[in-house]
């Protein structure tokens, strides 16, 4: 009997305000109530395909995107250079390279799989980070410019690591002619954003409030975000990143306030949607059989991740803001969904060799993970650290002061 598509949505909703006013009650993050509502529809109406839906939903990001725009204008972003570039790039590469090594001689996999699972592991949350940092009003403190820097430079890492993907896949005669293509892009993009398109967007937006139609200004905020994402998208980049410098280009507008209230509760709804097409791709038995491995794995990269990004940071700021950017970032982000996704349709997500602690945890029967399932073993660690961080976030000024109080008493 073919399930009618009004009933999942009167199913996912209800679960979603249930569980959200239950979670909101007890105080605990509303993300979990998305997640486990994705898990529970897709197990009730088998559900297997959602693609269609998890585009939609992808655009919960988006909004995100434009919304943290529109806080950092152009002028604001130009003190950050250290943020963005140094940090983030430091983060992205130093992380990906001991992960990789680490794969490699710890883990006991291959080069190939150890190098896309280090990139996919690189990547942090924007999604739960920055709604966190943005709620909590601590964008603009030294630890939330460091979150913001490290995450925009991220997304714009994710464009060289689906083309390290393409060539590892086999796409090296057209290598060369990517990387030009897309440096080209990216200057086209900038071009039209910045310039022209900061012109034309203060300009329909100035029509649009001058209409009194509230519907009309959403209207027109919809077409700024989704014009500059579709940019984006059609140049090769991600929809994020267009609407990210979107909202730059009209932050200094004086219809920025308004554009903040109009849209926040859409970009809440889309976010929620986000997280529940996460939730929908754990498949319960496949986890039930693996739970111990995944977590034990889990705890162990983002441990690693946390150490990684303490250390890099440490050097240039004290260690309690070290510490508390390091934490923020520790899950691993839903780009990496995209990384593995990628990789898994150039056939790159084999182990080939089984040796070190993957070979520990099968032979000790803690692992069963075959040829078709490692794309899902990752994806169940991406939900758990999702899962994870909110509570992580939550105590993490807690966290932070029991970790310094205690290593000063050692250092004493």
């Amino acid at each position: 009997m073919e399930v009618h598509a009004l009933y999942v949505v009167v199913a996912g909703l209800g679960l979603s305000v249930v569980s959200s006013l239950l979670l909101k009650k007890i105080e605990m993050p509303v993300i979990i109530g998305y997640i486990f509502t994705g898990l529970i529809i897709a197990a009730l109406f088998h559900i297997q395909d959602f693609e269609s839906l998890s585009e939609i939903a992808d655009f919960g990001i988006v909004f995100l995107m434009f919304m943290i725009g529109l806080e950092f204008n152009f002028d604001k972003l130009k003190t950050m250079k250290q943020e963005v570039l140094l940090f983030g790039g430091l983060q992205v590469v130093v992380t990906s390279a001991l992960y990789l090594l680490f794969g490699y001689f710890v883990m006991g996999s291959s080069w190939g799989f150890s190098l896309v699972v280090a990139m996919g592991f690189s990547l942090s949350s924007t999604a739960i980070v920055l709604t966190f940092f943005e709620e909590s009003k601590q964008l603009n403190t030294p630890v939330g410019k460091i979150v913001v820097g490290i995450l925009i430079f991220q997304d714009i890492a994710a464009i060289p690591m689906l083309l390290i993907l393409m060539l590892m896949g086999g796409g090296s005669n057209h290598f060369l002619g990517l990387v030009i293509k897309t440096i080209v892009s990216a200057v086209i993009i900038l071009t039209l954003l910045l310039l022209p398109g900061k012109l034309a967007a203060t300009r329909i937006l100035s029509l649009a409030a001058e209409s009194r139609l509230p519907e009309i200004f959403m209207g027109t905020i919809l077409l700024i975000v989704f014009g500059a994402a579709s940019l984006s998208h059609f140049f090769g980049f991600s929809m994020s990143l267009g609407a990210f410098v979107a909202g730059m280009a009209i932050s200094k507008s004086r219809y920025r306030i308004r554009v903040q209230e109009e849209f926040a509760q859409l970009k809440n709804i889309f976010l929620g949607l986000f997280f529940v097409t996460v939730g929908m791709q754990i498949h319960l038995g496949f986890l039930f059989e693996n739970l111990f491995a995944v977590i034990f794995l889990l705890v162990f990269a983002m441990f690693l991740k946390t150490a990684f990004l303490f250390g890099i940071l440490r050097i240039f700021r004290d260690s309690k803001s070290s510490l508390k950017a390091a934490l923020s970032l520790a899950q691993i982000g839903e780009f990496a969904l995209v990384v593995f996704l990628s990789a898994s349709k150039h056939k790159l997500l084999t182990l080939q060799k089984h040796e070190g602690i993957l070979a520990f945890l099968r032979d000790h029967d803690i692992i069963h993970v075959g040829a078709d399932d490692i794309q899902q073993f990752l994806v169940l660690m991406i939900i758990f650290s999702m899962l994870i961080t909110p509570f992580i976030l939550k105590y993490l000024d807690a966290i932070v002061d029991f970790f310094t109080d205690k290593f000063n008493k050692n250092k004493a």
